[in-house]
């Protein structure tokens, strides 16, 4: 078993050689636990990397951006310049 990993926001978690042992704490004692088996814990990562993959758009900016375009090439056009996605990666890129 390994030792007791502080995650965060009161979360802990440990190994103990088969699966992943969460735990909420408060301090003084464990309020919940939750298991995860090695597939559970796998469905987790995998769920974890969908989250943060930026949508599919995007994607299609950061790809155009690099490939040298920049804001005024895509004002205008329906379904890029106007989607919060977009708003969103102009803030991210500084543009």
């Amino acid at each position: 078993m390994t030792a007791k990993k502080y995650l965060g926001d009161g979360v802990y978690a440990e190994n103990d050689g088969f699966g992943i042992i969460l735990t909420t704490e408060n301090g003084i004692e464990t309020l919940k636990s939750i298991y995860l088996e090695p597939s559970v814990y796998r469905e987790l990562i995998r769920y974890v990397e969908n989250v943060n993959q930026p949508p599919a758009d995007v994607a299609l900016l950061k790809k155009a951006f690099d490939a040298g375009m920049n804001a005024a090439t895509f004002n205008g056009r329906p379904g890029i310049s106007d989607s919060p996605q977009f708003e969103e990666w102009l803030k991210i890129s500084k543009l």
